[in-house]
């Protein structure tokens, strides 16, 4: 990699990072969690905090494949607490609907349901949309959720969510989780 000739670790973390993505889309989790690791790992030495948080979000996606349910939320509550500090709404939507799918697989789909609409809302409000890497999971999750509830279970959870105020949910959320 040239990158690393170059002593470019800058470089080198996210040609990594993108490395991860494109195993990810694959469906080869194991491979895109060590680019994944080895990209965070980088990030952290060099203090790219958002990025941080992505490859901790992306880490998090990859367990969530693995069923590694436990790893899965503890990566999403990390990222949640750095993207809270950021304040990037993006992300955080991505890491609710990431928990969102913690939530669904652990046979909890009202409360998968309310935390999707809370990521909706926000990306509503801050007219965007969920990360492209997790746009597939978010999907995945909102098909899951439909099967398990009935339509007014649904809504009304869905409701719930979209109702809820942001900073009050991530930080209730982060307690819980204990970020």
């Amino acid at each position: 990699m040239l990158f690393r000739e170059a002593k470019d670790k800058v470089g080198v973390a996210y040609a990594l990072g993108n490395l991860g993505d494109s195993l990810y889309k694959q469906g080869n989790y194991e491979r895109a969690k060590a680019f994944y690791e080895e990209s965070l790992e980088l990030h952290q030495d060099i203090g790219g905090k958002s990025a941080v948080t992505s490859m901790l979000s992306d880490l998090g996606h990859v367990s969530l494949h693995q069923n590694h349910w436990q790893r899965a939320r503890a990566l999403f509550a990390e990222s949640l607490a750095l993207q809270r500090e950021l304040e990037d709404k993006q992300s955080i939507a991505g890491c609710l609907a990431g928990l969102a799918g913690v939530a669904e697989r652990e046979g909890q789909p009202e409360r998968a349901a309310r935390l999707l609409g809370t990521a909706e809302a926000l990306l509503e409000a801050s007219d965007t949309h969920p990360p492209p890497i997790v746009q597939a999971e978010y999907d995945r999750n909102v098909a899951a959720v439909r099967a398990q509830l009935d339509e007014a279970a649904l809504a009304a959870a869905w409701t719930e969510g979209r109702a809820r105020d942001l900073e009050a949910t991530v930080a209730e959320l982060l307690v819980e989780l204990g970020g």
